[in-house]
């Protein structure tokens, strides 16, 4: 790489690069620095390019540059995301990529028998590393034309609210009490499944006179190890109805340092047999654990309950999730807001 001044007082800066694909090696110049200052700036940017040359490497520095913003979990489930499907573009040189290539691995993605809100994870991947390659290195971003996959009908999980009535039914058909009451404190709060597997004895606090449970770490469901929740939001302390303190009021008392478990914690594929065989025992339809908290989380808002609170108590990353998930709710609570409001003012 050099810097030569030109006849007309500015600086050239020359280096090569070698095509991975080909590798041919060709000559590259910028031209029209003003200063040798500004060529010489330049060609250090150039040289620390020359680092970070392939999608691999840009890779690596993308999700190294996560640290401090995103949890020790999000940055290994990127990595591991990246490493499974990222991996075909590995060996190509960012500068040297073409739009065929990257089409040509879109429609790899295209055809795995995965979601569609996984593929496009995928999708939102690459673009993220290509576009952290353009706004520090100065790299082309070259995946920034990709456009998301359409959602499917098949990918539309449709809500089901479990009704009280068939709730106990299901109840009744629970042998095992341990599960009995895991399945209550759900319906009860809302949380998330693995949130309740993670909660400790020493969850629980009391806070002037009233039982209110620590919501700090959730339970992985591949190594069923703690880890951190999935947004900052989750991380939360929440008052328990009088139902959810009397679920775990007598687990309390047992011995381990798990509420539902003891020593350790439920597992996953036991919460979902002893659920499944419940519903079928009592003829009710096949309902998915997360329904339970969506059932909490619809029965609440029925109610009449503001969905800035619904949603602080759940643990939404932000409001507009309650409100794109739960939006079709809304109409009923309009319908009781003007039948109050015409109490209100005698109409």
């Amino acid at each position: 790489m050099s810097v030569n001044k030109e006849k007309n007082g500015t600086y050239t800066v020359r280096w090569y690069e070698t095509n991975s694909s080909t590798g041919q090696t060709i000559q590259r110049k910028k031209r029209g620095f003003a200063t040798k200052r500004e060529a010489r700036v330049f060609e250090d940017k150039m040289n620390d390019l020359k680092v970070y040359a392939s999608i691999a490497q840009l890779k690596d520095q993308y999700i190294a540059s996560l640290q401090g913003y995103a949890s020790a979990e999000t940055m290994k489930d990127k990595r591991s995301m990246a490493n499974r499907y990222l991996e075909p573009l590995y060996g190509f040189n960012v500068r040297d990529i073409k739009k065929t290539d990257i089409i040509a691995w879109r429609n790899q993605i295209a055809v795995l028998d995965r979601s569609t809100c996984l593929k496009n994870k995928i999708l939102q991947l690459l673009k993220s590393v290509s576009r952290f390659g353009s706004d520090i290195y100065g790299y082309p971003n070259f995946a920034g034309f990709l456009k998301p996959f359409p959602k499917t009908s098949d990918d539309v999980k449709t809500i089901m609210v479990i009704s009280p009535e068939d709730f106990d039914k299901a109840m009744e058909n629970i042998n095992m009490e341990i599960y009995r009451r895991f399945y209550t404190f759900l319906y009860h709060t809302g949380m998330r499944r693995g949130e309740a597997q993670a909660l400790q004895k020493n969850s629980v606090v009391w806070i002037n006179g009233k039982e209110y449970v620590k919501i700090e770490k959730s339970v992985d469901e591949r190594s069923y190890e703690l880890k951190t929740l999935k947004n900052p939001q989750s991380k939360r302390t929440i008052l328990l109805d009088d139902v959810a303190r009397e679920a775990i009021a007598p687990l309390l008392a047992t011995d381990g340092d798990f509420l539902f478990g003891g020593e350790s914690s439920l597992r996953h594929t036991n919460i979902t047999r002893h659920f499944n065989k419940a519903l079928e025992s009592a003829g009710l339809p096949h309902y998915r654990i997360h329904d339970l908290r969506h059932s909490f989380i619809s029965n609440a808002i029925l109610n009449g309950v503001d969905i800035v609170s619904v949603s602080k108590y759940v643990g939404h990353k932000n409001i507009e999730r309650t409100l794109n998930t739960y939006s079709h709710l809304l109409k009923d609570s309009e319908a009781r807001m003007i039948d109050q409001l015409n109490q209100l003012f005698g109409k």
